[in-house]
Protein backbone atom coordinates (compact mmCIF):
# COMPACT_ATOMS: atom_id res chain seq x y z
CA UNK A 1 0.00 0.00 0.00
CA UNK A 2 2.93 2.33 0.68
CA UNK A 3 4.16 1.58 -2.85
CA UNK A 4 0.69 2.31 -4.29
CA UNK A 5 0.50 5.63 -2.42
CA UNK A 6 3.99 6.54 -3.67
CA UNK A 7 2.97 5.83 -7.30
CA UNK A 8 5.41 2.91 -7.65
CA UNK A 9 2.71 0.23 -7.90
CA UNK A 10 -0.87 -0.10 -9.08
CA UNK A 11 -3.15 -2.89 -7.90
CA UNK A 12 -5.62 -5.01 -9.90
CA UNK A 13 -7.95 -6.98 -7.63
CA UNK A 14 -10.29 -9.68 -8.89
CA UNK A 15 -13.51 -11.08 -7.43
CA UNK A 16 -13.06 -12.25 -3.82
CA UNK A 17 -9.86 -10.20 -3.47
CA UNK A 18 -12.19 -7.54 -2.04
CA UNK A 19 -11.16 -9.17 1.27
CA UNK A 20 -7.44 -9.36 0.49
CA UNK A 21 -5.18 -7.43 2.83
CA UNK A 22 -3.72 -5.16 0.09
CA UNK A 23 -7.18 -4.16 -1.19
CA UNK A 24 -8.67 -3.59 2.28
CA UNK A 25 -5.70 -1.53 3.43
CA UNK A 26 -5.67 0.49 0.19
CA UNK A 27 -9.40 1.25 0.60
CA UNK A 28 -8.84 2.25 4.22
CA UNK A 29 -6.02 4.59 3.20
CA UNK A 30 -8.31 6.11 0.57
CA UNK A 31 -11.07 6.55 3.19
CA UNK A 32 -8.60 8.34 5.49
CA UNK A 33 -7.50 10.66 2.66
CA UNK A 34 -11.16 11.44 1.82
CA UNK A 35 -11.87 12.23 5.48
CA UNK A 36 -8.87 14.56 5.77
CA UNK A 37 -10.07 16.51 2.69
CA UNK A 38 -13.65 16.73 3.96
CA UNK A 39 -13.25 17.88 7.57
CA UNK A 40 -12.53 21.46 8.64
CA UNK A 41 -8.97 22.31 9.62
CA UNK A 42 -8.29 21.79 13.30
CA UNK A 43 -10.81 18.99 13.64
CA UNK A 44 -9.63 15.83 15.36
CA UNK A 45 -10.18 12.64 13.36
CA UNK A 46 -10.60 9.27 15.06
CA UNK A 47 -10.48 6.16 12.89
CA UNK A 48 -12.52 3.10 13.84
CA UNK A 49 -11.36 -0.18 12.33
CA UNK A 50 -14.27 -2.61 11.89
CA UNK A 51 -13.74 -6.34 12.36
CA UNK A 52 -12.51 -8.24 9.30
CA UNK A 53 -14.33 -10.96 7.39
CA UNK A 54 -17.88 -10.14 8.41
CA UNK A 55 -20.52 -9.31 5.85
CA UNK A 56 -22.68 -6.28 6.66
CA UNK A 57 -26.44 -6.63 6.99
CA UNK A 58 -28.46 -5.20 4.09
CA UNK A 59 -29.68 -2.28 6.22
CA UNK A 60 -26.31 -1.56 7.92
CA UNK A 61 -24.88 1.93 7.66
CA UNK A 62 -22.48 2.16 4.75
CA UNK A 63 -18.78 2.23 5.45
CA UNK A 64 -16.73 4.30 5.33
CA UNK A 65 -19.01 6.24 7.67
CA UNK A 66 -18.32 9.68 9.12
CA UNK A 67 -19.91 11.00 12.30
CA UNK A 68 -19.27 14.45 13.80
CA UNK A 69 -19.17 14.56 17.61
CA UNK A 70 -18.08 17.01 20.27
CA UNK A 71 -15.50 16.07 22.90
CA UNK A 72 -16.08 16.99 26.57
CA UNK A 73 -13.74 19.98 26.16
CA UNK A 74 -15.88 21.31 23.29
CA UNK A 75 -13.54 20.41 20.43
CA UNK A 76 -15.01 18.88 17.29
CA UNK A 77 -14.17 15.23 16.64
CA UNK A 78 -14.91 13.34 13.45
CA UNK A 79 -15.22 9.58 13.91
CA UNK A 80 -14.54 7.71 10.67
CA UNK A 81 -15.50 4.05 10.54
CA UNK A 82 -13.22 2.56 7.89
CA UNK A 83 -14.69 0.45 5.06
CA UNK A 84 -15.60 -3.18 5.57
CA UNK A 85 -14.88 -3.92 1.87
CA UNK A 86 -17.75 -6.39 1.65
CA UNK A 87 -21.47 -6.47 0.75
CA UNK A 88 -24.57 -8.01 2.32
CA UNK A 89 -25.30 -10.92 0.02
CA UNK A 90 -23.87 -13.27 -2.59
CA UNK A 91 -25.01 -16.38 -4.37
CA UNK A 92 -22.79 -19.08 -5.89
CA UNK A 93 -25.35 -20.71 -8.15
CA UNK A 94 -23.60 -19.81 -11.42
CA UNK A 95 -26.51 -17.78 -12.80
CA UNK A 96 -25.58 -15.55 -15.74
CA UNK A 97 -24.83 -11.87 -15.25
CA UNK A 98 -25.37 -9.02 -17.68
CA UNK A 99 -22.58 -6.46 -17.82
CA UNK A 100 -22.96 -2.89 -19.05
CA UNK A 101 -19.96 -0.77 -19.96
CA UNK A 102 -20.74 2.59 -18.33
CA UNK A 103 -17.58 4.46 -19.40
CA UNK A 104 -17.02 3.39 -23.01
CA UNK A 105 -14.11 5.81 -23.50
CA UNK A 106 -12.16 4.67 -20.45
CA UNK A 107 -8.91 2.85 -21.36
CA UNK A 108 -9.98 -0.21 -19.32
CA UNK A 109 -13.08 -0.45 -21.56
CA UNK A 110 -11.11 -0.39 -24.84
CA UNK A 111 -12.57 -2.93 -27.33
CA UNK A 112 -15.20 -4.04 -24.79
CA UNK A 113 -18.82 -4.18 -26.00
CA UNK A 114 -21.39 -1.89 -24.42
CA UNK A 115 -23.28 -4.97 -23.18
CA UNK A 116 -22.08 -8.54 -22.70
CA UNK A 117 -23.12 -11.56 -20.65
CA UNK A 118 -21.08 -13.82 -18.40
CA UNK A 119 -22.81 -17.21 -18.71
CA UNK A 120 -21.84 -18.54 -15.25
CA UNK A 121 -20.62 -16.46 -12.31
CA UNK A 122 -21.12 -15.91 -8.62
CA UNK A 123 -23.47 -13.05 -7.68
CA UNK A 124 -22.45 -10.19 -5.36
CA UNK A 125 -25.14 -7.66 -4.38
CA UNK A 126 -24.79 -3.99 -3.48
CA UNK A 127 -24.17 -2.05 -1.38
CA UNK A 128 -20.41 -2.55 -1.63
CA UNK A 129 -18.84 -0.97 1.48
CA UNK A 130 -15.92 0.89 -0.11
CA UNK A 131 -15.03 4.57 -0.61
CA UNK A 132 -16.73 6.25 -3.56
CA UNK A 133 -14.82 5.17 -6.68
CA UNK A 134 -13.21 7.73 -8.97
CA UNK A 135 -14.64 5.78 -11.90
CA UNK A 136 -17.28 3.05 -12.19
CA UNK A 137 -16.54 1.49 -15.56
CA UNK A 138 -18.78 -1.60 -15.48
CA UNK A 139 -22.09 -2.48 -13.84
CA UNK A 140 -23.37 -6.02 -13.52
CA UNK A 141 -27.00 -7.19 -13.12
CA UNK A 142 -28.70 -10.54 -12.57
CA UNK A 143 -32.13 -11.78 -13.61
CA UNK A 144 -33.28 -11.96 -9.96
CA UNK A 145 -32.76 -8.18 -9.63
CA UNK A 146 -29.35 -7.83 -7.97
CA UNK A 147 -26.72 -5.42 -9.27
CA UNK A 148 -23.11 -4.56 -8.52
CA UNK A 149 -20.55 -1.90 -9.47
CA UNK A 150 -18.34 -4.48 -11.11
CA UNK A 151 -15.40 -2.48 -12.39
CA UNK A 152 -14.18 0.42 -10.23
CA UNK A 153 -11.04 2.56 -10.10
CA UNK A 154 -9.74 4.51 -7.11
CA UNK A 155 -6.79 6.86 -6.89
CA UNK A 156 -4.86 5.99 -3.73
CA UNK A 157 -2.16 8.57 -3.23
CA UNK A 158 -0.21 8.65 -6.50
CA UNK A 159 -1.24 5.12 -7.49
CA UNK A 160 -4.40 3.39 -8.66
CA UNK A 161 -6.50 0.41 -7.61
CA UNK A 162 -8.86 -1.40 -10.01
CA UNK A 163 -11.43 -3.89 -8.71
CA UNK A 164 -13.15 -6.26 -11.18
CA UNK A 165 -15.92 -8.34 -9.62
CA UNK A 166 -16.80 -11.20 -12.02
CA UNK A 167 -15.38 -14.59 -11.10
CA UNK A 168 -15.42 -17.58 -8.82
CA UNK A 169 -13.06 -20.53 -8.72
CA UNK A 170 -15.72 -22.98 -9.98
CA UNK A 171 -16.72 -20.95 -13.07
CA UNK A 172 -14.66 -20.30 -16.21
CA UNK A 173 -14.99 -16.49 -16.13
CA UNK A 174 -11.27 -15.97 -16.73
CA UNK A 175 -11.27 -17.99 -19.93
CA UNK A 176 -13.87 -15.73 -21.55
CA UNK A 177 -12.91 -13.03 -24.04
CA UNK A 178 -14.40 -9.88 -22.44
CA UNK A 179 -13.17 -10.43 -18.85
CA UNK A 180 -9.68 -11.33 -20.09
CA UNK A 181 -9.56 -8.20 -22.29
CA UNK A 182 -10.68 -6.04 -19.34
CA UNK A 183 -7.89 -7.43 -17.16
CA UNK A 184 -5.37 -6.92 -19.98
CA UNK A 185 -6.56 -3.33 -20.49
CA UNK A 186 -6.33 -2.62 -16.77
CA UNK A 187 -2.78 -3.94 -16.53
CA UNK A 188 -1.64 -1.97 -19.59
CA UNK A 189 -3.31 1.30 -18.57
CA UNK A 190 -2.33 1.13 -14.91
CA UNK A 191 1.25 0.24 -15.83
CA UNK A 192 1.68 3.35 -17.99
CA UNK A 193 3.49 6.33 -16.51
CA UNK A 194 1.24 9.33 -15.97
CA UNK A 195 -2.05 7.48 -16.33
Amino acid sequence: VDRIKAGRLSLVTLHSAHWSEPFVQAMRERAKADAIKAVPEGTTIQYVTPPRFGAPKADAALTPKTEMTTAPDGTKVVKVTLPICCFPSWRGDGAPSHVTTLLKDHPIAKSIPEHFDIPHTEMYNEPFHVPTPDAVIFEEKWDKGEYFRSGCVWNVGLGKVFYFRPGHETFSVYTEKAPLKIIENAVVWMGMKGN
